[in-house]
């Protein structure tokens, strides 16, 4: 887990220890809930190894899924992490670094490009084989079922709003990259022409008066003829600092 990456989320979020605590009691999740997954968990000797097999055979039959997961070495791979993932799940330590981990998982989904359906169509799917080992390994059958699906409802909530605001970051990086200088980080021409064109129409319908500044910077051509064009870009990006100093 990239922790800091994790913690940047949560601070954006503004999802503290004492916040996921309230999620968890939100979601009705009590000491008994925890103490019926633990329980669940020791009574089972190992997750059995298949216990996402049909899962990945159901994804594999949908032909926009099949191709990112072209080999069975990343399949084997991706059970393996679910595996430990599961552990994880089921080990009844449920603190900072659980919450930290599973908003990492929102934001390995979007670099990943994993959507949304595959996710929890994925922990519909899971459900239904855990079922089946809680039938065989649970004393309170209806109990642990009902508090394992809180967990999940939990693990569903913080991912997903993990997933959505680092996709939501990502297009805003995007956007600002299509409208800036690489070197100077001031609007690009087409943002420029885009800005005076919607002051100049508001302008027009307020009759307002509009006033635009032209700078030239001296002797810019000889700089880069004689120094190269490293110190014309030095140039460049000195007077936007300077520019950007006058107009605070």
């Amino acid at each position: 887990m990239d922790r800091h990456t994790a913690k940047r989320i949560a601070e954006d979020l503004n999802i503290t220890a004492d916040d996921f605590e309230r999620r968890k009691a939100f979601l009705d999740i009590g000491p008994e809930d925890i103490r019926r997954i633990k329980a669940f968990r020791e009574a089972i000797p190992e997750l059995p190894v298949d216990l996402f097999d049909s899962f990945y055979q159901h994804l594999l039959s949908f032909d926009d899924v099949r191709a990112y997961f072209k080999d069975k070495e990343t399949v084997q791979r991706l059970k393996d992490k679910q595996m430990a993932y599961f552990d994880q799940l089921f080990s009844g330590e449920y603190n900072e670094e659980y919450m930290l981990s599973r908003l990492h998982v929102g934001y390995v989904h979007v670099t990943l490009n994993i959507v949304p359906l595959w996710y929890i169509g994925a922990f519909n799917n899971y459900l239904q084989e855990i079922k089946k080992l809680v039938d065989v390994y649970a004393e309170d059958k209806s109990a642990t079922c009902q508090s394992i699906t809180k967990m999940i409802m939990l693990e569903i909530v913080i991912t997903m709003e993990s997933y959505h605001y680092t996709k939501y970051k990502l297009q805003e990086e995007l956007k600002q990259i299509a409208i800036t200088d690489d070197l100077t980080g001031v609007f690009n021409r087409r943002k420029l022409e885009e800005v005076m064109c919607y002051e100049m129409d508001s302008a027009h319908r307020k009759k307002h008066a509009l006033s635009i500044l032209m700078l030239d910077i001296d002797h810019f051509k000889q700089v880069n003829d004689t120094y190269g064009h490293q110190a014309g870009d030095a140039v460049l990006i000195e007077t936007v600092r300077l520019i950007r100093y006058c107009l605070r």
